[in-house]
């Protein structure tokens, strides 16, 4: 099932409204202790989204989704991405640069290699393998870059720029992605101590500059090879993990629930997600 939430008021109205977000606040603290009364079933049920869809109400185009599995986020992402129009000078494949060290053959570092090319972020310091970068698109930060900085896991962000170079056989590749963070605190340090190379990439004074860093992969327990990797420290963010969402707070989102089992704790950590709320249910 699909749930959007939002304020029912805000998206119709443009407004706020205290009554709505008090009864919902209600609600969700019965929802956490499994106390729904027959009041909150009605009130959620009022916010499907298939009943506001008759009344125009829909949720915005850059509304976070949540999802119960990582499977179903990255084919959510992927989705997403395939339909962001993006120029040539706006758009790159990012491809990790993996390298063996310790002693061995060649022969056993390459296996070692392709031992984690197929591996989750949770295996490999959190730096993808392949990233699709389309300006436009959000991405979330996977690593904590500069804590001090706000630069840290789960940071989210707008695609915005593209700095082009050349790599050392002369391939040109993108040397730095730079991003609009929602908190614009967030990378204030990295935007002044970066503010030449910004305004020598002519860039917006609010985007955030993320070049390549350099985790060490550990391919077997015991093993006396390590894996570096480099890659940008960023994933496509249209869509993330309802666990990984937890601490966060969102003007709106859309909440994707299996309905296949109970998932009452899960429900609870997305709907507080928000600020407003409304509703979708519907089969996936």
């Amino acid at each position: 099932m699909m749930l959007c939430l939002g304020t029912l008021g805000r998206l119709a109205r443009g407004e706020n409204n205290s009554t709505d977000d008090a009864v919902f606040a209600e609600a969700l603290g019965r929802l956490a202790t499994g106390e729904c009364n027959s009041a909150d079933d009605a009130m959620f049920a009022s916010r499907e989204m298939r009943r506001l869809d008759s009344r125009s109400i829909h949720p915005p185009n850059d509304a976070l989704e949540l999802f119960t599995t990582n499977e179903f986020v990255e084919h959510r992402n992927t989705q997403y991405l395939a339909s962001v129009n993006s120029g040539e000078n706006e758009m790159f494949t990012s491809y990790c640069w993996d390298k063996c060290e310790g002693e061995g053959s060649d022969r056993v570092k390459q296996k070692e290699l392709d031992r984690v090319k197929s591996w989750p972020l949770s295996k490999t310091q959190n730096l993808p393998q392949i990233l699709l970068a389309k300006v436009g698109a959000p991405y979330m930060v996977t690593v904590n870059i500069k804590t001090e900085d706000g630069l840290t896991n789960g940071a989210h962000g707008v695609l915005r720029h593209i700095a082009w170079g050349r790599t050392g056989n002369g391939e040109r590749a993108a040397i730095r992605l730079y991003v609009e963070f929602r908190d614009e605190s967030v990378g204030q340090q990295t935007r002044s101590d970066n503010f030449r190379i910004m305004q020598a990439d002519g860039v917006n004074s609010r985007w955030t500059p993320v070049e390549r860093i350099s985790r060490v992969i550990i391919p077997r327990k015991g093993s006396m090879l390590k894996v570096v990797r480099k890659q940008f420290p960023l994933v496509p963010a249209k869509a993330i993990t309802i666990h990984k969402s937890q601490g966060a707070t969102e003007k709106v989102i859309v909440v994707h629930i299996s309905a296949s089992r109970r998932m009452t704790r899960a429900i609870y950590v997305a709907f507080s997600r928000v600020t407003c709320h409304f509703f979708r249910w519907t089969p996936y």
